[in-house]
């Protein structure tokens, strides 16, 4: 992956925040591709990535599969804040993901990729 695109989407998972609540349409369209950031003041909870980001963040408001990051969103109600990097390209989404959670280390994702 270049580097330059990397310092592009980390710069906007660190950039802008918005309140994680169902009113998110307004911050990315349902049906974009790209990564999205969970935090909770300075700290990361969890970086994902799809396809669908407007989507993806709704089910993330309905329900969890992760129990960590279940826990963190019931404990943090109202202080969470989610940041967007919509992608052109979303054959890259899973290696940009892998760089991104790399660099931010969040703390509820359930797998953290190796280095190199």
């Amino acid at each position: 992956m270049s580097d330059p695109t990397i310092r592009a989407i980390l710069s906007q998972l660190r950039g802008r925040r918005y309140r994680f609540s169902p009113g998110l349409s307004y911050v990315v369209g349902r049906d974009t591709p790209g990564l999205y950031a969970l935090w909770v003041g300075c700290c990361c909870l969890y970086v994902g990535m799809s396809v669908h980001i407007g989507k993806r963040l709704h089910q993330h408001l309905a329900r969890q599969h992760n129990h960590r990051l279940e826990t963190y969103l019931k404990g943090f109600t109202g202080n969470i804040e989610v940041t967007v990097a919509p992608v052109t390209n979303p054959a890259n989404l899973r290696s940009l993901e892998d760089e991104a959670i790399l660099a931010l280390r969040p703390r509820t994702n359930k797998a953290i990729p190796k280095a190199g």
